[in-house]
């Protein structure tokens, strides 16, 4: 974290109502976008973002930020954003699988429910261009960051996320289908 980003937590720790709306107003709206690559409800998604800086604000004392903060800020909205999903009944195939996937003791349903997802996400996955594949399954099941994958394939951090995006459109577009 930066200077300024240590700064800026430090003073709405200390309950500053004009760097909290600074950090509001320089995040707000990238967050609603960034629900929205996944949820595609922008009403879900700026609900997710107005509700976690509601909380952030009402748990401004014990704010314990260690990393990034854009970082930060992004994960924990991912986070609200997926659970909400979760309890609405709303997440598509692939956040069931990754569920499934964390389980370590699957009863024989779950295992057959998991085989079946995971062989659905397979199909799917080969609509998608090679590249784009490729560099989504570097990312989603190797779990390499943006920047790693750019390094391995010498393509910039820029490249990388497009073909995430266009990963993404592609496969909500077929689940919306569905």
């Amino acid at each position: 974290m930066n200077r300024e980003e240590k700064y800026l937590v430090e003073q709405i720790r200390a309950g500053d109502q004009i760097a909290y709306k600074h950090l509001y107003d320089a995040y707000y709206q990238s967050l609603v976008d960034f629900v929205n690559l996944f949820s595609n409800e922008t009403f879900f998604a700026q609900e997710v973002v107005s509700e976690f800086f509601i909380w952030l604000w009402e748990n401004h004392e014990s704010l314990n930020i260690k990393s990034n903060l854009s970082a930060y800020l992004y994960h924990s909205v991912k986070n609200r954003a997926f659970n909400k999903l979760k309890k609405e009944k709303k997440v598509d195939t692939l956040q069931i699988a990754d569920e499934f996937e964390r389980t370590d003791n699957l009863s024989p349903e779950e295992q057959m429910i998991l085989d079946e997802e995971t062989s659905k996400v397979e199909n799917i996955l080969q609509l998608l261009p090679p590249r784009t594949r490729e560099i989504f399954i570097m990312h989603r099941y190797d779990k390499l960051k943006y920047r790693e994958i750019a390094q391995l394939l010498e393509i910039s951090v820029n490249t990388v996320e497009n073909h995430i995006v266009k990963a993404i459109k592609i496969l909500k577009a077929y689940y919306a289908k569905q």
